[in-house]
């Protein structure tokens, strides 16, 4: 399919004499070249410098980032992509079954029947390629989040303390998923 990508970013900056800040938010939304395959982050960016006196200042800084990218099906074998699984396939093989009579259904073709009208299959695992893109689920979801507090004193001229203060938190979720009425594994003779 044919691929867009969409980039929003909006950025608000400010400040006097003792405070700065600056926000940044950010919206990215991208469609892949492959049935199935989009990635969706949005992120988040807030920092803050304030100068209590001439001694004395502290910084916060502060980033999220939340994504989901749904991608191509693969159970860790040598390419069961779709793509790979197009690559491999018979090319006389419709991707739906064809009925007695010789016409197209709507259901996807799984070469478990043996001596029907579209034969079997040769290697020992395929997918249907068409519904791979179709019936699987390949989902990751990532959330981070990070903030830094540091604070800056000068005791003399030549002498600075800094003190630094931060969290990380990252958390990750997959959901993977194909029906297995949709896949052939047949032993060779």
């Amino acid at each position: 399919q044919t691929a867009h990508s969409s980039d929003n970013n909006f950025s608000l900056s400010g400040g006097g004499e003792k405070a700065n800040y600056l926000l940044s938010l950010g919206y990215l939304n991208e469609t892949g070249t492959t049935i199935g395959t989009k990635y969706n982050r949005f992120n988040l960016m807030y920092n803050m410098d304030y100068r209590f006196s001439n001694k004395l200042d502290v910084s916060a800084r502060f980033n999220f980032t939340s994504g989901s990218r749904d991608a191509s099906y693969t159970d860790g074998q040598l390419d069961t992509s779709p793509r790979g699984q197009a690559f491999i396939k018979m090319p006389n093989m419709s991707p739906y079954y064809i009925d007695s009579t010789g016409k197209r259904t709507n259901q996807y073709f799984t070469p478990f029947i043996e001596n029907d009208l579209q034969g079997t299959y040769a290697s020992t695992g395929n997918y249907n390629p068409v519904a791979l893109v179709h019936e699987a689920t390949n989902n990751t979801k990532s959330t981070n989040g990070r903030m830094i507090f540091v604070l800056h004193y000068k005791f003399l001229k030549d002498f600075d303390y800094f003190g630094t203060v931060g969290l990380n938190i990252t958390a990750n979720r997959m959901k993977k998923y194909f029906k297995l009425r949709y896949w052939c594994k047949m032993d060779q003779d």
